[in-house]
């Protein structure tokens, strides 16, 4: 007991220490980025002070991300300067993002490693980025993207959310499965609980909700068709779904409603196709190779409910695009940058069980290629954020 106290408390101390270390660079990041007009955190803060509390109408624009504008117009009514509402709340909420990742790392490797190497994995999570191949993204973004996308504070509080509801269902579904007759897991407080984060993701920003829903559905009507003594649980979830699709009409509608002359088509372009494609294989090369070397080994529903929505998110991003306004926007790819996040949170616990299994001469080769690619995928990461320190840029 003393030894599992004295891990726990190895594992917050560096969690805490990363904590900080998050808040002494981020703060000044964003500080520096709201310099510029045209970034993202100055005009949503600049959007989140056009809300009067008195003036209805000005609560639903642009509703496509609310949350953010209510929090840090919050903050802003106590006298939070402009350049720092915003600021504060979107460091914050990457802390947040850390410590739901240490969470589920906790959960899976409590039993294997040291609370610290869980610490350290967790921050390493939420620094990566697509890796920097100088000859196709030197700016590491640019032609690539990224699972951590530090200028845009709606994509960090949208991710803090898929998080939550990727955990919790996957967390639910696994009880489920073990249940050996017709009992439900998701309860109807459960079912509240997980319809909440549904509707925080959505008015955060609505482009994850895209993917995961049709990805979702995809695995939860296969498991249906194969469990149909579950049925409790699926009628459950689909309603849980219901204040979702109430809301999505919103920013719909701030996206493509009268008001505005955007659309949305359909379109065959080889090189969006290659540019989707090339953009998965640099910010997920890591999670790719570890899922696939473990393709045989996936117990946890986390697994196909990520992949299936990574890939709705693949093709969202490679087939459907903006018109009018919004055309060279680029706003379905934000579901592919935030999805691919939940690749590398299911990658991270099984390369620690690789490393801790694969004892074998070719086994070990393969744990250090891999370790040398997550080094890349890091250290690209650390590398960007230097350069949206110095390159008088905020993407």
């Amino acid at each position: 007991m003393k030894k599992s106290a004295s891990s726990r408390f190895r594992q917050n101390a560096v969690l805490a220490v990363c904590s900080l270390i998050i808040a002494a660079f981020f703060y000044p990041l964003m500080l520096h980025m709201i310099q510029f007009p045209a970034s993202d955190i100055y005009l949503h803060t600049e959007f989140a002070d056009l809300i009067s509390l008195r003036t209805p109408s000005t609560w639903f624009y642009p509703i496509a991300h609310p949350l953010w504008h209510f929090v840090v117009r919050f903050l802003r009514l106590f006298g939070m300067p402009f350049n720092h509402a915003g600021v504060l709340f979107t460091t914050l909420i990457k802390i947040a993002e850390l410590l739901a990742v240490n969470w589920f790392y906790t959960r899976q490797l409590s039993k294997r490693i040291d609370g610290v190497w869980i610490s350290l994995l967790s921050f390493v999570t939420v620094m990566v980025s697509a890796i920097c191949i100088p000859w196709i993204n030197p700016h590491v973004y640019l032609n690539a993207g990224t699972p951590n996308t530090w200028h845009s504070p709606t994509q960090i509080l949208m991710i803090f959310w898929m998080l939550l509801i990727v955990f919790f269902l996957s967390s639910s579904y696994d009880r489920q499965l073990k249940f050996p007759g017709n009992e439900c897991d998701l309860t109807w407080k459960k079912a509240a609980v997980f319809s909440v984060f549904l509707v925080a993701c959505l008015l955060s920003k609505p482009l994850f909700i895209l993917c995961f829903f049709p990805g979702a559905a995809i695995y939860f009507l296969i498991q249906w068709i194969h469990n149909p003594r579950f049925t409790r649980y699926y009628i459950r979830l689909l309603i849980s779904l219901i204040p979702t699709f109430m809301f999505i009409i919103l920013p719909a509608n701030t996206y493509f409603g009268a008001e505005t002359d955007s659309g949305i088509r359909f379109i065959f372009n080889p090189q969006l196709i290659a540019d989707t494609v090339q953009a998965a294989l640099l910010t997920n090369a890591f999670p790719f190779v570890v899922l696939l070397i473990n393709r045989k080994k996936q117990t946890s529903t986390i697994t196909p409910i990520t992949l299936w929505t990574y890939a709705c998110a693949c093709l969202i991003n490679a087939f459907l695009c903006e018109t009018g306004f919004r055309a060279d926007h680029g706003n379905f790819g934000w579901a592919m940058l935030g999805s691919s996040m939940l690749l590398w949170v299911i990658a991270i616990p099984q390369y620690v069980e690789m490393v801790l299994e694969n004892q074998t001469k070719s086994g070990k080769w393969i744990n250090a290629a891999c370790g040398v690619l997550l080094a890349w995928h890091f250290f690209s990461g650390i590398y960007y954020i230097y350069y949206l320190f110095t390159s008088g840029k905020w993407y």
